[in-house]
């Protein structure tokens, strides 16, 4: 041992007596799995707050799909139904949006999807302005043709000449079939 050495360091390398201070643990990297938890935290928590930054601006700027909608006659209800297809996709307000189609159907009704990360704009086509649907049909990205379902109602079959044959009737109906 060195010429100078203090009390502390001769105590240190005592193998007996009152004087020996205890063994010190050495560390071992206790707290640092702490840190490194807590630093893997926070970046996953910044990644994922960027990755719902960047879908949300994606969604918002997306051009929406344009959907129209054509009953095929006036027992439709397109409120229902509406509301229907705006629960099924998981829309937070449904009767939101069949209000909003309902109470300008010649503009379109955008929502968002957030389960297949979809925006959706709905458009009424008139069934009763043929060249007008048409027009909307062909500036739409898809169609949606609703068709009344109504249990027990007699007067849906009917064959494409408007016979009620498919009744077992096998008298016409009312003359001519009509081509609404």
């Amino acid at each position: 041992h060195g010429k100078h050495a203090s009390k502390n360091t001769r105590a240190k390398h005592k193998v007996s007596g009152e004087d020996a201070p205890h063994r010190r643990t050495i560390k071992t990297g206790v707290g640092v799995g702490n840190k490194a938890e807590r630093a893997l935290r926070a970046k996953q928590i910044r990644d994922a707050r960027r990755v719902e930054i960047l879908e949300e601006r994606r969604a918002s700027r997306s051009a929406p799909k344009v959907i129209a909608l054509l009953a095929l006659n006036d027992r439709v209800d397109m409120r229902a139904f509406i509301t229907n297809f705006a629960e099924a996709a998981g829309v937070a307000d449904p009767a939101r949006v069949a209000d909003a189609v309902a109470e300008a159907p010649d503009r379109p009704c955008t929502f968002d999807v957030p389960r297949h990360r979809h925006r959706l704009s709905f458009l009424f086509a008139r069934a009763d302005a043929p060249l007008a649907a048409l027009e909307t049909i062909k500036a739409a990205d898809g169609l949606l043709v609703v068709a009344p379902c109504v249990a027990g109602v007699a007067g849906d079959a009917m064959d494409a000449d408007g016979s009620d044959e498919a009744l077992g009737n096998g008298h016409a109906r009312g003359g001519e079939a009509s081509s609404d």
